[in-house]
């Protein structure tokens, strides 16, 4: 996977929040794998959103198609954070990095904004390409669609994606191993879902199920299934993000 991180980190001499934020913004979409995943996603969210478009019927809600619109995004978009975070360990780089900025809670913090920052262009993209396509199909075949918002509704539609973002920074602070953070990532939450599914077990199992994140997308969100989620993201996402964040601070790196 497989560019030389160095090649795109600049000196940040004055150590300045913003002035690494920017560093580490510059890592994520500088690399030859990254720039693949990008071109990828982004392909695959066009033919997503034309398949979205053949699909829209009369009546319905006009975020409908935000479901297929944003599924190349909601899955593949957090692998650029595992890269981010893991190549420099893979790569033995991150010695280079920690030089340039000693204090290494900024570095995490930095990763983590760049991580919020792509959620919310993937988000706000999802959003503009799902309006352009129940503009422009309702347009064409002349029928009306149900334009009402909520704030739920919106909530709904994030939820899946951060959830995702969420997990795949965790994993990667974690384990600083991109094929272990990339397994985990695809592993976890389908084996939590098949876990939920066992009668003997269901009724416990839910309650660690990232798969609860996607289901709302058909099942809507309940005062039940928010708190599994909240449970859930607790366990897989916040405990290991700061088991992560510690580790990094406190480990010797020679």
């Amino acid at each position: 996977m497989a560019n030389n991180l160095n090649e795109h980190v600049k000196p940040v001499s004055d150590s300045k929040m913003s002035g690494i934020i920017k560093s580490e913004l510059r890592k994520a979409f500088g690399t030859r794998a990254s720039i693949a995943i990008t071109l990828v996603t982004l392909l695959l969210t066009v033919g997503m959103s034309i398949w979205s478009a053949v699909l829209l019927e009369a009546g319905e809600s006009w975020y409908i198609p935000f479901k297929q619109v944003a599924s190349p995004l909601i899955t593949i978009s957090p692998l650029l954070i595992i890269l981010l975070v893991c190549e420099e360990w893979d790569k033995g780089s991150a010695l280079v990095t920690f030089t340039q900025v000693p204090k290494r809670s900024r570095i995490v913090i930095a990763k983590t904004v760049v991580a919020v920052l792509i959620f919310s262009a993937s988000f706000a993209a999802s959003l503009l390409l799902t309006l352009i396509v129940s503009v422009t199909t309702s347009s064409i075949h002349h029928f009306s669609l149900d334009w009402e918002a909520s704030l739920s509704g919106f909530l709904t539609l994030a939820l899946p994606l951060l959830v995702n973002m969420g997990l795949g920074l965790a994993m990667a602070l974690f384990s600083r191993s991109t094929v272990i953070s990339i397994s985990l990532y695809f592993i976890i939450p389908p084996v939590t879902v098949m876990l939920s599914q066992i009668n003997s077990i269901s009724e416990y199992a839910r309650w660690i199920s990232l798969g609860h994140s996607s289901s709302i997308f058909v099942a809507g969100l309940t005062p039940q299934t928010y708190s599994q989620i909240v449970v859930s993201v607790i366990f897989w996402i916040v405990l290991p993000f700061v088991l992560g964040f510690v580790n990094i601070c406190r480990r010797d790196i020679s």
